[in-house]
């Protein structure tokens, strides 16, 4: 072979084992590659199982909060519904049911919610299950509007087509879908503000169709928007825009609490109008929604010292329904007559009497009243831990913060089970800015107390306005006598208002006085319109429902 020829052999030779180590090599990366995506993959798969045990355990401690949640919350609830349905069986007249019903539908919302909590894992991975009960349509409408908005001037019934039947079914949830979609019209709607239209049609075979539909002003919605609102946790862009709170969990509860009864929740946008509206099909009944069973009641005879026409009302109204025979007497003089001449099982008196203060009387009243001696509580409007204390020092066995309610007198009628025994005080759960007419409706018809309460809160603030400067000291007693009257609605910020009136006043404090006095009328005009609303609020179911 010529050296030429083993050039090229030999070239070629080496050529081709390079070729042959590269596709070594890349046989070697491929498997490099693989065996670090294998590697990887295991890791993935190993944080994943962590993260799933993770999240499993997360899941179980959530479900066993949501029972301890539910547990503690069931007695109260239960509570409540029970109390509700002892007042509703009272001598009472028709808007003071009709009071006691809109917080009995409350609790009914509150009892469903807390029940269905208790069955979250099914809500999530199955069906709800519907419940069943006998309910008048109308006075679950009303009392949920009711609930929703006090005063009137947002949320009203615009059309009722059909009759206002008894159904039977889940009124607890039919409730908290019509308080859900009340709730999101007075949170997006432009201005907030709902009106309610309810049709109801004949089903056949025993059956009702009923459709509550919610109508509230505002942007147009698109119809993708519309279907991401029943999605959980879903606001739609106009509540992110907005910067409304909430957690978007409220709607897609309605859709399974509809699904849940066989029924739909649909939505529709167009014209500036958005309507939300729930169908269900229910089973017309015969049957009469179920009185609760009259309370057994103790006796006895109650002495209260009391100057103000309201409070006498309230007072008699109350001690009434606990079987309890009152004696009145306007001044401390006059109670001590009365406590000279016979036996008291409960002494009830203000604070601030024509005569003598509260401390001074009770001092007298125990010096004359026969062992054992009876517990005597101050009502007054001027409540604190140092008049707490005042009060107890002068041998009070308590102080109730006006205006009386059965909560708090409850505490006096445990104290006659158990003389002797310490008993705390009940505090006023409602906000400062929560005026109601809860107490007001105790007095009588809404529609003839109603008018005359206003007119009287306006007759007596002209009064104040016409003495303010000539004779400050009348002005003052007459916003003394305005807190009371206040109370009754439970005006508190207007109280306040009107006690720092009357410290200036009787201190001749001035311009000072004039600058309260100004904004004592702002919150004069506020209490006026909410009490007006309500009393409107109320006049729209005034007549007796149509059975179907």
């Amino acid at each position: 072979m010529t050296a030429t020829a083993v050039a090229f052999v030999g070239g070629e030779g080496f050529g081709v084992g390079l070729a042959v180590l590269a596709a070594f090599a890349g046989v070697a990366a491929l498997g490099i590659q693989s065996r670090r995506a294998a590697r990887a993959r295991r890791e993935l798969e190993a944080r994943l199982a962590a993260k799933q045990a993770e999240l499993t355990e997360l899941e179980e401690r959530a479900e066993e909060l949501y029972q301890a949640f539910s547990h503690e919350m069931r007695g109260p609830v239960n509570g409540v519904l029970g109390l509700s349905r002892m007042l509703r069986n009272g001598e009472l007249g028709v808007r003071e049911k009709f009071l006691l019903s809109a917080l009995h539908r409350c609790a009914e919302h509150l009892r469903t919610t807390v029940e269905d909590l208790a069955a979250l894992p099914v809500f999530r991975k199955g069906s709800l299950d519907a419940r069943s009960d006998v309910f008048a349509l109308s006075e679950l409408v009303s009392t949920t509007l009711s609930a929703a908005d006090l005063t009137g001037e947002k949320v009203r019934i615009g059309n009722w087509t059909g009759p206002r039947p008894t159904l039977k079914g889940d009124s607890g949830k039919l409730g908290l879908i019509l308080a859900h979609l009340i709730g999101n019209a007075l949170h997006h709607g432009v201005p907030p503000g709902a009106i309610i239209d309810v049709a109801v049609v004949d089903g056949g075979e025993g059956k009702c169709g009923v459709t509550l539909a919610v109508r509230n002003t505002g942007p147009d919605l698109s119809q993708d928007e519309l279907d991401a609102l029943f999605v959980r946790y879903e606001q739609g862009d106009y509540g992110k825009l907005s910067r409304v709170g909430g957690s978007g969990f409220g709607l897609y509860a309605c859709r399974r609490y509809a699904e849940a009864m066989g029924g739909t929740v649909r939505a529709t946008s167009f014209g500036g109008t958005t309507e939300m509206r729930v169908s269900v099909t229910f089973d017309k009944t015969a049957e009469v929604v179920k009185a609760p069973e009259k309370p057994v009641q103790s006796r006895g005879r109650v002495l209260v010292i009391e100057d103000e026409d309201y409070n006498r009302m309230v007072l008699g109204n109350l001690l009434g329904e606990a079987g309890y025979s009152v004696d009145w007497a306007a001044d401390g003089k006059t109670a001590l007559s009365l406590a000279s001449q016979g036996r008291y099982d409960l002494v009830l008196t203000d604070w601030m009497l024509p005569d003598m203060d509260g401390a001074e009387l009770t001092r007298r009243l125990l010096d004359i009243c026969p062992a054992p001696k009876p517990p005597v509580f101050a009502v007054t409007a001027y409540s604190g831990p140092k008049k707490e204390v005042e009060a107890r020092a002068v041998g009070m066995s308590g102080l109730f913060s006006k205006p009386l309610t059965l909560e708090k007198l409850a505490v006096a009628l445990r104290h006659l089970e158990a003389p002797g025994k310490p008993d705390e005080m009940p505090t006023d759960q409602r906000s400062a800015g929560e005026v109601t007419v809860e107490m007001l409706a105790r007095l009588g018809p809404l529609e003839r107390v109603g008018p005359d309460f206003i007119q009287r809160l306006e007759r007596e603030w002209a009064s104040v306005e016409k003495t303010l400067h000539s004779d400050p000291q009348a002005a003052a007693a007459v916003a003394h006598r305005m807190i009371s009257a206040a109370l009754v609605v439970n005006a508190r910020t207007l109280c306040e208002l009107l006690r720092t009136l009357e410290v200036a006043l009787t201190d001749h404090a001035g311009q000072d006085g004039d600058t309260i006095f100004e904004q004592c009328a702002a919150e004069l005009r506020r209490v006026v319109v909410i009490v007006s609303g309500a009393l409107k609020t109320r006049a729209t179911f005034s007549e007796v429902p149509r059975s179907s």
